[in-house]
């Protein structure tokens, strides 16, 4: 009685939802349903916080500069789902003075999440 206790990567797993093969699927799906730059929006907040979170424990010099440069690239990714008539080098630099900002002030991020967020509305 040998019985192959791999599970077979061609079926679906029970946890995921009805009609998805695989993880990529779920996302895709999801994606799908929420427009980018509120789908973005919900992505830079949860890793602005994520970051925020981090900022205020000891961390080395290596890890402030990871923290930093993936909060530069997220917020890069954000500002340019947010307003594609803005050139990619001026997002660039938006999106190193907020990750700058964010690395100084860790206390203030709801606020410069807001900024990033809300600015150039009204």
């Amino acid at each position: 009685m040998s019985e192959n206790i791999m599970p077979d990567p061609k079926k679906r797993s029970y946890m995921l939802p009805a009609g998805c093969k695989d993880l990529h699927d779920v996302l895709q799906a999801q994606q799908a349903e929420i427009a980018f730059p509120e789908w973005s929006q919900g992505r830079i907040t949860c890793l602005a916080l994520g970051a925020c979170d981090l900022l205020r424990t000891p961390l080395t010099k290596d890890q402030r500069g990871s923290v930093y440069g993936m909060m530069v690239h997220a917020a890069w990714l954000f500002l340019r789902a947010k307003d594609k008539t803005v050139s990619a080098a001026d997002d660039g630099m938006r999106a190193v003075e907020f990750a700058q900002r964010l690395l100084d002030t860790p206390a203030d991020c709801e606020r410069l999440l807001d900024e990033l967020c809300h600015e150039n509305e009204a």
